[in-house]
């Protein structure tokens, strides 16, 4: 009896993540709707995905903000959004979460263009720990990139900080 409970030790020391691996190297972690309300409706204006190549110590808001780790988000256009109000949607969560360097937030969201971002259209968020730089990737190829592990912070805290819908941190981490 004694040899089936140190044979079984090992197995529940093992880390209850329930994350999909992928063939790219991230763990997908979670998946939301970003939504804005115009009463009296509430409209759904992108899907949210977010991937990390390395799991967070524990499964908070918290520690995936702070993790220096390869991570990205993944929106996916589910109407057409006009440019300036995705943009000013952004700045507004950026300082609402304590974030206020305008000329890194400006040049961050460069790429963002024209008069819509159209139904269908992705954009990637993703932060490469090695170089400490944080990518906007839009159609056509343009991007943009800051440095800085601080502005990855502000970045991931739009999604896991003080995010709307509430819920939106919860839902990208519900995978782990």
């Amino acid at each position: 009896m004694k040899r089936i409970l140190l044979l079984a030790l090992p197995i529940l020391s093992v880390p209850a993540f329930a994350a999909e691996f992928s063939a790219d190297g991230y763990y997908h972690t979670g998946d939301g709707i970003q939504t804005a309300a115009h009463w009296p409706f509430t409209l759904e204006l992108f899907s949210v995905a977010h991937d990390t190549k390395e799991l967070p110590a524990s499964k908070t808001r918290k520690a995936m903000i702070e993790m220096d780790a390869d991570k990205r988000l993944t929106l996916r256009m589910l109407r057409d959004v006009p440019t300036e109000h995705l943009k000013m949607g952004l700045q507004d969560r950026y300082q609402l979460n304590g974030y206020s360097n305008t000329e890194k937030i400006h040049q961050f969201l460069t790429p963002l263009h024209g008069a819509t971002v159209p139904t269908g259209s992705t954009l990637i968020i993703s932060y490469d720990a090695k170089s400490k730089v944080t990518t906007l990737e839009a159609a056509g190829g343009l991007s943009a990139s800051v440095e800085g592990a601080d502005f990855m912070q502000a970045t991931w805290k739009i999604w896991f900080g003080l995010s709307k819908p509430a819920t939106l941190g919860d839902q990208l981490l519900s995978k782990l």
